[in-house]
């Protein structure tokens, strides 16, 4: 912007034309001749802004100083900041560098494990962001706010969480109805789990059966010494016993609990995405 400063002594004949004449709101400023006046410690400064058609001025005087300032520019952009810098001598702060998008990118760059075989992991090309999930397509993230994203061919959003010092700690899959949340890791280190434990082939065996949730089966098999559940079309996948009746998937963020009466399953209830869903054991 082309800027016009001046800075020129005031005569004191014109501070009686400065005094105030009504309130102006603020406890520590009021109105007089339509120009702000504003106590500033010991100083009294009064001052008037203006702006029209792509132009902006500033004009201020501190009459105990007997100094004043007049700032024109030929752009809206606001130059009461670097008025008020003028007429008190006190710097201003300086610029703050651009940070190229591409740049601002990288601080999300990191795994995110749903589940110690599912890790969703987040990359950037230039400024264009990706997502690609263990054994799964690589997707573009498109921005929708701050910490945001849109993947591209799915109906999935992922927003990004921040510690207080505004370092990125999780990402969360919004889809389906759940946000699924999964903390950062750095490539490479192993995401803890839930440790896994040994069972009684009976307690396996306690648990097969058939438990409808709404429109899908839970079919719910044992082989061997593994426990597998097959949902109405999907694959069979197997869970691990964290406890006796607990279980957890290694391919999702899911965990399941058996529920008994009388030393007897009646139900099984589902841990994902902050829901728990309760589905009866039937016949």
């Amino acid at each position: 912007a082309n800027l016009g400063l001046v800075q020129t002594p005031l005569a004191a004949a014109l501070a009686d034309t400065h005094r105030p004449r009504v309130p102006s709101g603020s406890p520590t400023g009021k109105v007089g001749l339509a120009r702000q006046i504003e106590q500033r410690g010991a100083a009294t400064v009064i001052w008037h802004n203006g702006a029209t058609g792509g132009y902006h001025s500033f004009v201020a005087f501190d009459l105990a100083a007997k100094t004043g300032v007049v700032v024109l520019s030929n752009q809206a952009r606001g130059v009461e900041a670097l008025g008020n810098s003028l007429l008190t001598g006190k710097p201003l702060p300086p610029p703050r560098a651009p940070v190229a998008a591409a740049a601002r990118l990288q601080e999300y760059i990191a795994h995110y494990p749903l589940a110690p075989s599912f890790i969703m992991a987040v990359t950037a090309e230039g400024e264009q962001l990706f997502l690609q999930a263990t054994n799964q397509p690589r997707l573009k993230l498109d921005p929708v706010k701050a910490d945001r994203f849109k993947a591209q061919g799915v109906e999935a959003e992922i927003s990004f969480e921040r510690d207080p010092a505004g370092k990125v700690t999780a990402l969360v899959l919004h889809q389906g109805g759940l946000d699924q949340r999964a903390p950062r890791t750095a490539p490479g280190e192993k995401p803890r789990g839930p440790r896994e434990i040994t069972l009684p082939v009976a307690d396996l065996e306690a648990c097969v059966g058939r438990f409808p949730l709404g429109p899908i089966d839970f079919t719910v098999t044992r082989e061997q010494a593994g426990l597998f559940v097959q949902i109405t079309g999907q694959p069979k996948a197997q869970v691990f016993a964290s406890a006796k009746d607990k279980f957890f998937y290694k391919v999702v963020n899911a965990q399941l609990t058996f529920v008994r009466e009388n030393d007897q399953v009646v139900a099984l209830i589902l841990h994902q995405g902050a829901r728990d869903q309760r589905a009866e054991k039937v016949p």
